[in-house]
C-alpha cells in the first residue's frame, strides 16, 4: 500500500477523534469547531483505520506522533 493524504480531526490535547480521506479525486474542505482542529497529513493507507489508536497529534508541531506502548 502507498502513502495517501488524510484529514485528521483532533481535540485540543491532540487526541484523534476522526479521520477522513477524499475518495475518487473529490475536493473537500474539512471543517472544525472551537473544540476540534483539522490537520492534513500523509500516512500509509494500511494505517488509516488504526490511526486513532496508534497515534496522536502534537498540536504545537502539527504532526502525528506515535503513542508509546507500555
Amino acid at each position: 500500500m502507498g502513502m495517501t493524504k488524510v484529514h485528521v480531526w483532533h481535540d485540543l490535547d491532540g487526541k484523534i477523534v476522526a479521520v477522513g480521506q477524499p475518495v475518487g479525486g473529490a475536493k473537500c474542505l474539512p471543517g472544525a469547531s472551537r473544540k476540534h482542529h483539522v490537520l492534513e497529513i500523509e500516512v500509509d493507507e494500511s494505517e488509516i483505520s488504526s490511526l486513532h489508536r496508534t497515534h496522536m497529534i502534537d498540536p504545537l508541531r502539527k504532526v502525528a506522533v506515535e503513542i508509546p506502548t507500555i
